[in-house]
């Protein structure tokens, strides 16, 4: 039986943990610093005036996202894994997403028994409602729908126990796909890059934030010898429910 090392498994779950929590120590401080003068009796209320006249409402704005929360996991790893998007926001608040992205792993520290390799592209498409909740802070919730079609191979060896010889398999298989949807919490805050210039066009420019996914598997390549491992964008094939955490930073392009 082909079982994930408790390390890997840990770390893999840890790490997006652990930027995310910086992000929201970020947000946290953005909140801290928003003047409030609040009665002993009397609710903390951000006046909704304040939100919109910070903003100038535009029909549509694009922006640009990149998952760097990936390419952080896999310093001093063996995965090569590379994802971006492109979003069409409507009046500052309904979200158009097309997500790309393009897996190789090669998770040889994360299994025993076994040399794995899943290679293979993927796309999410989808749309979402993101609101104020303070000035520069946004959160968001949406949907998105999966497809991704790659290639896997590996050896399998189990060493000889005494009473049988060394056991090795290979294999080579072609032409997998996979699909899924997902439901999106997405949250963010803007970066002001020219804080002495507050009327600066370089100012909310750029966004910092983290997507938590709740992923269902709909459909699979399967195999009654050896199944599929991994799915690319989408996680173990083993987990027919999966969350997960994406760090991503947006760029306004228009």
């Amino acid at each position: 039986m082909i079982v994930p090392t408790p390390y890997a498994t840990l770390m893999r779950l840890l790490l997006p943990a652990i930027f995310s929590l910086i992000h929201i120590c970020l947000w946290g401080q953005e909140l801290d610093s928003v003047s409030v003068v609040v009665a002993d009796t009397t609710a903390l209320e951000i006046p909704e005036e304040e939100v919109s006249e910070s903003k100038s409402w535009k029909f549509m704005t694009g922006r640009f996202q990149w998952d760097y929360g990936k390419n952080l996991i896999a310093i001093g790893g063996r995965e090569n894994k590379l994802e971006g998007g492109a979003e069409l926001l409507f009046l500052e608040r309904f979200q158009l997403v097309a997500e790309y992205g393009n897996w190789s792993s090669n998770p040889a520290n994360s299994f025993n028994n076994v040399d794995y390799t899943v290679e293979g592209t993927f796309y999410r498409f989808g749309a979402g409602y993101l609101g104020w909740v303070v000035p520069k802070n946004r959160i968001g919730l949406g949907f998105r729908y999966g497809k991704a079609e790659f290639e896997d191979r590996g050896t399998i060896s189990i060493p000889s126990t005494g009473f049988v010889d060394d056991f090795t398999t290979v294999f080579d298989r072609k032409n997998l796909s996979a699909s899924w949807v997902e439901l999106v919490l997405d949250s963010e805050k803007e970066f002001n890059l020219m804080k002495s210039n507050p009327e600066s066009k370089l100012n909310n420019l750029v966004s910092l934030g983290f997507y938590f996914r709740y992923k269902i598997l709909l459909s699979s390549s399967s195999f009654d010898d050896v199944d599929v491992f991994s799915i690319p964008g989408y996680g173990r094939s083993i987990n027919k429910r999966l969350p997960s955490i994406n760090l991503f930073v947006k760029f306004k392009i228009f």
